[in-house]
């Protein structure tokens, strides 16, 4: 798979012919035309999984949140009063 992805992003000089580099690896052009548009395929879905990912994370933080201050209203912390002794 590594090897495609380093196939695909070979022509990064306008002046490359795609029948060079098909010839230099030994591949159809039309081998490479269906591995750039699986390529492509692949990178929308992964993207769509990134949004995925960031809206759950978004979530779960509001949830984190909402649940530390309900949790801050029903067991406040206890202050000490001034004349009590810290260091007994």
């Amino acid at each position: 798979m590594e090897q495609i992805g380093s196939i695909l992003n070979e022509p990064t000089k306008p002046e490359t012919a795609l029948a060079e580099i098909c010839r230099t690896h030994g591949i159809t052009a039309q081998t490479y035309s269906r591995w750039r548009r699986a390529s492509g395929r692949r990178q929308g879905n992964e993207a769509k999984q990134r949004r995925t990912l960031e809206d759950e994370n978004r979530r779960l933080q509001k949830f984190a949140a909402d649940h530390a201050l309900a949790t801050a209203w029903i067991n406040p912390p206890k202050l000490l009063a001034p004349s009590e002794d810290v260091a007994q």
